[in-house]
């Protein structure tokens, strides 16, 4: 199975949204919430969905390190990394049930082509193994693994 890990700061809008339907909608992917040391508005959910896995940082965490921590607690090699800022279509979700060992998933943003203003690019929103990430760091994981690159699915930018 897949899981999918995001960070957490200051965004229960956002969270509660965008995330919380999409946890609910797909109980068989492990959802992995890092609460980068949130002090105004802690991610929490009542009901808790089961698929949902909930964890604080007691300081703050750069990208990096607060990913890889989120990453560690998971049970899957798939893991989907996101932004809060950029939950994945029902299209990515549908994509990712299919992504092997040695494969990455690059979606792209969803109002890219429409003229939306969103990022450029998109290099942090991607599939890695597990295993593989946390012996590299982010920036060298395609140089290192050298994985077969899918870009097809898509995120939506809030």
């Amino acid at each position: 199975m897949v899981a999918i890990v995001t960070v957490y700061k200051e965004n229960a809008e956002i969270f509660n949204h965008y995330w919380m339907p999409l946890i609910w909608k797909h109980g068989p992917v492990n959802f992995v919430v890092i609460d980068n040391n949130s002090t105004l508005l802690k991610c929490d959910s009542n009901p808790k969905p089961p698929n949902l896995s909930i964890f604080y940082a007691k300081k703050d965490l750069n990208r990096n390190q607060a990913r890889k921590l989120g990453v560690q607690q998971c049970r899957d090699n798939i893991i989907f990394l996101a932004s809060i800022k950029g939950p994945p279509t029902y299209q990515t979700m549908t994509l990712l049930e299919g992504i092997k060992e040695n494969q990455m998933l690059i979606p792209r943003w969803y109002d890219y082509d429409r003229g939306i203003k969103v990022p450029a690019s998109n290099k942090y929103n991607v599939s890695v193994e597990k295993n593989k990430y946390l012996n590299c760091e982010e920036d060298s994981y395609i140089d290192k693994w050298q994985p077969e690159i899918i870009n097809k699915g898509t995120l939506y930018y809030v």
